[in-house]
């Protein structure tokens, strides 16, 4: 009798894994962000780098830092919503839990991607994989984050992955993020204007 307790109990622990497998593939980013949020920023951004570029002064980490604040709250209210969402025993939860303010900006800018509103005309006209595209060469991926192979919508398992494989390569500050932001928002701009 114990042996069959045994089994059960491993089956259930296998079906509740496969559960919140599930749970994680299906759950896609939301950003509280639009793509024209971002190219806002982008402008913001050239324009501090232009007054740093004529003074010969850097932007510093700190001025980076605030220019993306809003990049950041956005991430830190996608990475709550994964804790409430997902299982707080799986993987996928502990791995949102310990992502640190700059892994928060690049999921925020993946989520930005799920993102369907846009209130000009060239931007609501962009495809999902022009956007992706840009965000991959705004993060240095060689072929765009299509590179990884993603397709359609970037669900919560899909964001960790790209995470995990964008910081292989990058180890990212402030000012390098403000970079990325900047370069994908001018993207975005490119791309709505060749439409």
């Amino acid at each position: 009798m114990s042996i069959l307790g045994f089994f059960s109990s491993c089956s259930t622990d296998d079906l509740e894994s496969t559960r919140q497998a599930q749970v994680s593939e299906n759950v896609v980013l939301k950003s509280g962000l639009s793509l024209e949020a971002f190219s806002e920023l982008s402008d913001r951004i050239d324009a501090k780098f232009g007054q740093t570029r004529s003074s010969d002064n850097l932007l510093t980490e700190q001025e980076a830092k605030d220019l993306l604040l809003p990049v950041l709250e956005d991430g830190k209210k996608i990475r709550d919503n994964m804790l409430n969402t997902l299982d707080e025993n799986s993987a996928d939860y502990f791995a949102y839990s310990i992502l640190s303010d700059e892994e928060l900006i690049v999921l925020s800018m993946l989520a930005a991607s799920n993102e369907p509103y846009m209130s000009t005309r060239a931007l609501s006209d962009l495809t999902s994989d022009q956007v992706v595209n840009c965000i991959g060469s705004a993060l240095g991926i060689p072929s765009g984050i299509n590179g990884l192979k993603l397709s359609g919508l970037i669900s919560a398992k899909t964001g960790l992955q790209v995470l995990k494989a964008v910081a292989k390569r990058y180890a990212f500050g402030y000012v390098s993020l403000a970079i990325s932001v900047y370069q994908f928002g001018d993207c975005i701009n490119d791309v709505a204007h060749v439409i």
